[in-house]
């Protein structure tokens, strides 16, 4: 069975209707504040600019109603001019001109408004698609320089903060100390209570260790069990800052029960010891294996 055509609700046909209504008001007033300006001002410019009103509002209703209301505004008021202008009536000639002038007004004005909007919606869609993919551009910045598994920076984010902090030694600014670690039993709890248990073990060390360490220190998991600090604008006098925030993270990790845990690191102080980035690296790396052959795992080389 067909569908019947839908009735247009009663209250959007009263308000079609007022609209029709002020429209008319509004339009009759113009066209005769427009002759009355006309007649006042002189026969000159009631000659020249008989109508200027009501193209005024021509233009506003085109804007307002997107158009039609202004195409509308148009022929009412041309029939108004006609009927009521009985004194000395418009040539009909003259009155089409009127007429045709207000449509062309309208008919860009409504195209300007249309176009405005779809440029509008364009640029809502726009800013939108500009928002997201800067989400999935931070996203993916995250993902480029963070480990998945501790969220610490990456080997990748540690190479370009240590070149970073390189530079700032060579202008001058600050010097920083850097720590090598490498977490000391990570194998015996993979090969006795699983990977999943060793990765539990990573992450709470991971935990304590940030937790241990001020805001401002960096620091890295390269994969495995190696870490790495970077502390800018600690002075080689304070370096046992680093060594002690290790050895609460230790403390920490093994309340969490990982008994056996432990850190073996190797510290470095810049630019007070190494020159360049290789050299740093080497010397810490030999130190860490250095303090890795000490009796124990709380001793620092």
């Amino acid at each position: 069975m067909p569908a019947s055509p839908r009735r247009p609700a009663p209250s959007s046909v009263w308000t079609r209707l007022g609209w029709h209504l002020r429209t008319l008001l509004v339009v009759a007033g113009l066209v005769s504040l427009a002759r009355l300006c006309g007649q006042a001002l002189g026969a000159d410019f009631s000659a020249q600019f008989p109508y200027l009103p009501f193209f005024s509002f021509i233009a506003l209703c085109a804007y307002l109603r997107r158009g039609w209301g202004g195409l509308y505004a148009t022929a009412l008021s041309a029939l108004l001019i006609r009927v009521a202008d009985t004194s000395s009536p418009v040539p009909v000639l003259s009155l089409t001109v009127f007429a045709l002038q207000g449509l062309v007004i309208t008919g860009v004005i409504a195209s300007l408004h249309l176009l405005n909007r779809r440029l509008g919606q364009s640029l809502a869609e726009l800013r939108q698609v500009n928002a997201e993919l800067a989400e999935v551009q931070a996203e993916l910045n995250v993902a480029a320089f963070s480990d998945t598994l501790t969220h610490l920076g990456n080997r990748r984010a540690f190479e370009g903060d240590l070149e970073s902090c390189y530079a700032a030694v060579q202008a001058g600014n600050f010097g920083f100390c850097l720590a090598l670690l490498d977490l000391d039993g990570l194998k015996q709890v993979n090969d006795t209570q699983g990977h999943l248990r060793g990765d539990a073990l990573l992450r709470a060390f991971a935990s304590s260790l940030q937790s241990a360490l001020p805001s401002q220190v960096r620091l890295y998991r390269f994969g495995g069990d190696e870490f790495a600090v970077i502390w800018p604008e600690l002075p080689a006098s304070e370096v046992h800052r680093i060594v002690q925030a290790v050895r609460n993270a230790e403390h920490f990790t093994r309340d969490l029960g990982f008994p056996l845990v432990g850190a073996s690191l190797g510290v470095v102080c810049v630019p007070d010891e190494t020159r360049t980035v290789l050299e740093a690296l080497e010397l810490g790396d030999r130190r860490l294996y250095e303090q890795k052959n000490l009796r124990g795992r709380s001793r620092v080389a």
